[in-house]
Formats: structure tokens, sequence, C-alpha cells
């Protein structure tokens, strides 16, 4: 519940209800007391694990006031379903979403005695949706049957994997039973109103609790307490199921460690959640380091041997464990032999302290997996030692250089040509005692130079005086068959050149081509077969290759147009003239596109002199162009504008002002559309009208080049008071509509007055003369009202009113 002002009143009512509702209570509990714990208490209970689940009957009793507990399966909105199995103890009652008001009540344990557990532990699951802060659950034991009843455990006490989902929250105002008032308290939603919302479990949890104060105690209950107020009480409850009591999970020490030589990291792996935990390494000649409480402890053991490590770990509140551990530090040496005189016969030996039974050796470099390894160059060799139990080891030993021996080198020369079989090897001796064997495998000789060789791997063992020997390998190759491909025949315009071409595979890069006829720029006048040959670097030559070099045939463009000059807008017909298959495209110097076709129609739409081009493609990609220059003339149009003044006049002023506004307009023909069918040829004539009516007139304009452009408009005549009045006005100063008149038929009234007002009924604008206008000056966008009196030509008075729209 929230602290909302408008349900003060009603919380305090629902308050002094309930304090009063527990007084009562405890008044009751003061006089009945014993008589209720020896009803509910006879025996104890002492064979653990003790595990209630309610299944087939309800093992515990509820009571208090306004208690609606009840056995069975729930069927409420959201706690429909005992934790495990069918059935539990539920608040509320079965069904519905409502538990009582002013509820003070109580679920009752058996009695228990704990003389034979050393670690009490309690664990059981709980659902609660109650009005959260206000009603809630609470969890207490009593030493005295029941005559005085304490918390289990406290809000934010220990939180560990044995002690889980305690009291929520610090105060429950209703849970009068308990001091102070911890418990679960809560529900899904938030705050509604006046009723507080959150924190409910939204489903089952277990809440479980260590019980060191109990540890030994004879006579042991527990109950459940639940307490509520006298509004906000349209929720499911709280429900218990699965009830467990016995000794806590014992500790189960634990641990793993990796090594670096000496250097050994360990790692606390215990269950199920020591809170302390303490380490002796076996080794008391690393002092102070000798012990640890860390979690992830390092140790460096002083020396080689077998070390016993012990890991104590104890806490939060079960029985402690104690494992130990044999560590074995390895010590490691190498004994080496030299490198002999073929600098590869050297050995090496790794000797460990103490014996340890079987061990696995991996030798760097080489790999090898024995004690001793044989067949060693001069150099470093590195032998680590792993096994079962022992920390692995690494050491390091050298293998120094023998007595020196023959050192063999060769130079040698590639076969130039495929299959040429002309390849050479010299061999070069230093060091060693002449004079020397040479042996070849294959068989190519017995000296140090060879020559006629084919494409192979030969292997040479030159043998000194001493019987040292040195070995080398000669590689001869030879190049792949030297290949020309020829680019793909191809086809020219007449009159056209092509650079010809070719590659070349195999042999030793750094081609030339010889092209016959010469080549490869090539422009030949007929059709013409290329040839060409290919020569790599090392002077070997390719078979011949073809390329075919077809001459198209040309390409004469030619054209008619339909006409040459006109007006704007001004369309052409452009007819192909030549006889040459091919695909037309004609291009337009306005910009337009590019368009195909034997014949096209092109409009120009702007005055000006514009050139013609037409392209012909043959299948062989050949063409032909041809452009006329100027090829077609489009003179400009005038453009036909007038207005009249005015737009719309009586029959007592019949007269209109036409005022031509046209452009590049130098004759100008005018029809007023009257029954005589009267003509003007004024530039800007004056024309009246003899009867009331509308008329259509015509301005048709042509310049000296002929081209014409016409335009027309309607004016009207009307009868002799009449008033017009425009519904809007923009005052932007752009010359068009800036202000608001009223025009009338009256030429000269005696008495004139228009006035406008604004949304409330003021005046912010009086005209007195006919031509006065309202500029809006310092107005509002807005709709305003407006107000006519006038004296018409007859002396009567006219009165008419509107409204008019302010844009700007």
């Amino acid at each position: 519940m929230n602290s909302d002002s408008l349900y003060q009143p009603i919380k305090a009512l629902k308050f002094n209800a309930l304090q009063f509702l527990g007084a009562i209570g405890a008044i009751l509990g003061a006089f009945f007391p014993i008589a209720e714990a020896i009803a509910q208490c006879p025996s104890t209970i002492n064979t653990f694990p003790y595990q209630e689940g309610f299944e087939t009957n309800p093992a515990w009793t509820s009571g208090g006031t306004a208690s609606d507990w009840a056995w069975g399966t729930p069927s409420h909105p959201s706690i429909n379903t005992a934790a495990e199995g069918t059935k539990g103890w539920f608040v509320g009652s079965l069904s519905g979403t409502y538990y009582e008001f002013g509820q003070q009540s109580w679920l009752e344990s058996p009695c228990f005695d704990f003389t034979a557990l050393q670690y009490p532990y309690i664990s059981f699951k709980l659902y609660w949706e109650c009005e959260r802060q206000y009603d809630g659950l609470g969890f207490q034991y009593s030493l005295d049957q029941g005559t005085t009843w304490s918390n289990v455990g406290s809000f934010n006490g220990p939180n560990d994997c044995l002690n889980t989902n305690w009291f929520n929250t610090q105060s429950i105002t209703t849970l009068y039973q308990a001091n102070p008032k911890m418990g679960w308290s809560g529900r899904a939603g938030p705050t509604v109103g006046s009723c507080a919302g959150g924190q409910g479990s939204e489903a089952w949890v277990t809440s479980s609790q260590c019980l060191n104060d109990l540890q030994g105690e004879p006579s042991v209950k527990f109950r459940f307490i639940f307490g509520a107020g006298t509004q906000c009480n349209d929720f499911d409850g709280i429900g218990v199921d699965l009830v467990q009591i016995g000794e806590a999970p014992p500790n189960q020490a634990a641990f793993a460690f990796q090594c670096t030589g000496n250097t050994i990291d360990f790692q606390d792996n215990s269950t199920p959640c020591p809170s302390a935990r303490t380490w002796d390494f076996g080794d008391p000649a690393s002092g102070a380091d000798n012990t640890s409480t860390s979690n992830t402890p390092q140790h460096v053991f002083s020396a080689a041997g077998t070390y016993q490590v012990t890991l104590t770990v104890s806490g939060p509140c079960n029985a402690p464990s104690t494992i130990t551990q044999s560590v074995t530090i390895t010590g490691v040496t190498v004994q080496t032999t030299d490198a002999g005189c073929t600098q590869d016969q050297g050995t090496a030996s790794a000797l460990v302290d103490p014996g340890v039974g079987l061990v696995s050796y991996a030798w760097s470099p080489g790999g090898q997996t024995t004690q001793t390894i044989t067949g060693l160059v001069p150099g470093d060799v590195t032998v680590s030692v792993t096994g079962n139990s022992i920390c692995a080891a690494q050491a390091t030993g050298n293998i120094a250089m023998g007595s020196a021996g023959p050192t063999v080198t060769e130079t040698h020369t590639n076969i130039t040509c495929a299959a040429a079989d002309d390849g050479t090897a010299t061999l070069t001796v230093t060091g060693g005692a002449m004079p020397f064997a040479y042996v070849w495998s294959p068989n190519i000789g017995a000296t140090g130079s060879v020559t006629g060789l084919a494409p192979d791997t030969y292997t040479c063992v030159v043998t000194d005086a001493s019987g040292c020997e040195g070995t080398v390998d000669v590689i001869i190759t030879e190049p792949l068959p030297l290949t020309i491909t020829p680019q793909a025949d191809v086809t020219i315009c007449s009159g056209d050149a092509t650079d010809l071409t070719a590659t070349a595979d195999g042999g030793i890069p750094g081609y030339v081509f010889t092209w016959s006829p010469e080549g490869p720029s090539v422009s030949p006048a007929a059709n013409t077969v290329y040839s060409v040959t290919a020569t790599d670097a090392n002077g070997c030559s390719s078979a011949s290759a073809d390329v075919l070099v077809t001459v198209g045939a040309s390409v004469d463009a030619a054209f008619t147009i339909s006409d040459t000059l006109g007006c704007a807008p001004f369309c052409v017909t452009f007819t192909d003239q030549s006889a040459t298959p091919g695909t037309r495209t004609w291009n337009f110097s306005d910009g337009s596109d590019p368009v195909e076709g034997n014949e096209v129609e092109h409009c120009f739409n702007e005055a000006g002199s514009y050139d013609a081009t037409l392209t012909i493609t043959t299948a062989d990609g050949c063409e032909g162009t041809i452009t006329l220059v100027d090829a077609v003339d489009v003179l400009p149009v005038p453009v036909a504008v007038f207005v009249s003044s005015p737009g719309v006049t009586t029959i007592d002023q019949p007269t209109f002002q036409f005022i031509d506004q046209s452009t590049d307009a130098t004759i100008w023909n005018w029809s007023f559309g009257d029954p005589d069918d009267s003509l003007s040829t004024d530039r800007s004539p004056t024309f009246a009208y003899n009867e009331v009516g509308c008329y259509t007139v015509e301005l048709e304009v042509a310049n000296d080049l002929g081209c014409t452009s016409r335009t027309s408009a309607e004016v009207c005549v009307e009868d002799e008071f009449l008033l017009f009045a425009p519904n809007a006005f923009t005052p932007n100063n752009d010359q068009i509509n800036d202000g608001f008149e009223v025009i009338t038929s009256v030429a000269d009234p005696g008495f004139f007055q228009l006035q406008l007002f604004d949304r409330w009924g003021q005046v912010i604008f009086t005209a007195t003369q006919k031509d006065q206008e309202w500029t809006g000056e310092g107005a509002p966008i807005g709709i305003y009202a407006w107000q006519l009196k006038i004296q018409d030509t007859h002396g009567g008075l006219q009165e008419r009113q509107g409204h008019v729209t302010l844009v700007r």
C-alpha cells in the first residue's frame, strides 16, 4: 500500500482494528498457552531427516484469530498447485482470491528432539501473494512447548547455499505475533491505489535456514504466523509445503592444483559452500608460507620431493571436512655427449630425482619421448618430465661440437629446355682429411663434377680419409614444355587497326613473341591469318599458332528531315536513307536521350538551333556516323497573359480596362464575347458592356516570326447594388490579396462604415471610405467578423455582415 492521503483515514482505522485484535490474541494466549502446548505436543520426533509433504494428512495444526488456514489441494488463480504432490497448507482457504480481514493466525508443527543433531537445519517450500509490507508471513520456534516464541533467522541475515530465500521484509505492519515483525511479504504486480504491490514470490521457492542456536535442544516447536489488515486482502494468500528438518549437508573437502616447476596453484573445489578454509602444504622449510586461508593459494615448494598437502574447510553452519593429497615436486638433470665427427651423433639422458615410478619424457627439439635420445647435433636440448601425482619439471643440456668432418656444398645448372637432359652439378668440399671418395645416388659417376643430367634429386656422400662423411643433395629441374595460346579470332572495321595478343606457358619466363605477317599491331585491308611463335628466356621455341583477322564492310550514314523551321514546340521527322544493315541510333543536341529506329519523330520544346546525329552500328560492331549542324531552327513563341480591372462591376459602371501582360508579343487581337462580337487590336483596350451578364474575353498574341499564343478570362457585369467581400486575405506584401475591403455597386456612397471585430467583439478597425482596406496590422492569424453599413444609390441604408480569415 502507498501513502496516498486519500486513504489515510482508512489506514488508521485498519491499524487500530489490527492492534485491537492483536491485543485480544495476546490476552487469550496468556491464559491458555500451557493447555494449548500440551494438546498439540504429546510427544517429540527424534528421527531425522524429518520430511513432511502433507500428502496423506495435515500433520501440523492451525489456529488463531480469523484463521483461514486450510489443508488440501489449492485452486487459487496463482497458487493453484502444491509445491510437490497435490496437497499442502494454505492461507486464504483452498480457492478464491481473498484471505480474512484482521487475521492473526498460525500453523504449528509437532515437537522435535534435537538432542542428537549437531548441525540442525530446516528447509520448506513457500508461495506468498499478499499485500506488500502490511500483510505477511513469519516463522518462529519455541523451546517451552509454545509458551514463548522467537523468530527463526532475521532480515538481511546470512545468504548462502544453506541460508536461502529468508525474510524479505524487515517490518510487516500487521505481524503482531512477532517481535521484530520480520517475514515474507509482497505480491506480483505494482501498487494499485492504496494496495501496495511488488516482491511477491510469483512461484514456489525453497527457503532454508541453519538452526545452530537449537543444537542439542530436547523440545523444539516451529510455527508459521500470518497477519492481515482490514483492507486490500483480495489476493491468493500463502502456501506452505514440503518441510524438511535434519543435519545440514556436510562440507566435502576437495581441491585441484596445477604445476609450473616448484610453483603450484591450488583451487578449493569443496562443496557445498564452505565459508572458511585452512591449507597446510606440508613444507615446513617454507616458513610462514606453509599455510594459507585463500580460496586459490599459490605455493612455491622449497625443494624437490613428495609433500602431503592438507585442506580443511568449515562453515557456514555445517560439519567441517579435511582432505590430504600427495604432491610430488620433481628435480631433473640432463647428461650429454658431444656430436662426434659427423656432428650428429650426440646423446642426452634425463636423470629424475626423486624416483617416482613411471614418468613421461618430451624432448625439444625433436619431440623424442625416451629417457635417453641419440643422433643429436650441437646445441641445446630441453626435456620435460611429467607423470601421475607429480609436477612437471624441465632441464636443459648442451650438445658440444665434435671433431670436424668434411662439409660439402654444390652448385648446379638446371635443364634448359624440356627433355634436353643437359643439367650439370659441381661439388665443393671443405674440412676433413683428403683424399675424398664420392658416391652418387642414383649412380652418375664417382667425381665431384657431373654433366648431362636428367631431372631428378641426386645425393652424394663424400667420405674423407678419417671415415667422416659429408652429404649433399642436388635437385635438377627442367621447365615445362613451352606452349603458346593466341587470342581469339577478331573482326575489325575497314580502316581500323588492332593489337594482337598471345600468352605463353611453360619454359622459362621472359617470353618473346614473333608474328608473321609482322605484328602485333595490324591494320589489314582484307581478311588475314597471322601466325605467332613464342621463345623463352633460354631460347626454347614453341609451336606456332594462328589468329584470323576479319575486315568488316564500311558504313555510310545519311538521313532526311521533314522540316527545318518552326515555332516551339516544334516536332520533326528524321528518316534514315542508308542501305547498310544495322542499328540506327539518333542523338539530338537538346539534351534528350538517344533513340533508335529507321524513322523517328522528335519534338524540340525550346527555341534555338539544334544538331542531329545518326549512328549506324553493324552486327560486326562497325559504325558510320553523320551529324547535321544546326539542322533544325526552333522559333520562340509569345505567351499571352492579361488582367481586367475591375474583375466584377455593375451595370451602372460597365466599363473594364483590359491590361496586357504578355511577353514577346507584337500583335494583339481581342474578342470581348459580347453579342456583337466586338474586337480590338489595341494592346490594352477598354470596353463597356450593355447588359448584365458574364462574358468570355479572348486574347490572341503573335510575334514578328508568326508564332502565336492564346488565353481567355471571364468578366461579369452585375445589378446596381451588389456587394462582394472576400472570405480570406494574406497580408504578406506580395501585391496579391494583401488587404481586406468590400466591393459594391455604389460608386460614391453618401454614408459608408466598415467595422472589423476580434473574437471578444471588440472593434479593431473602422473604414469610412469605400476604398479603405484593412491590412491586418498587429492582428494574429484567425477568423474576424465584419459589419458594413452603406447608403445605396437610391438613398437607402444597406447592412451586411460576414467573416474573413486572416492568413499569413
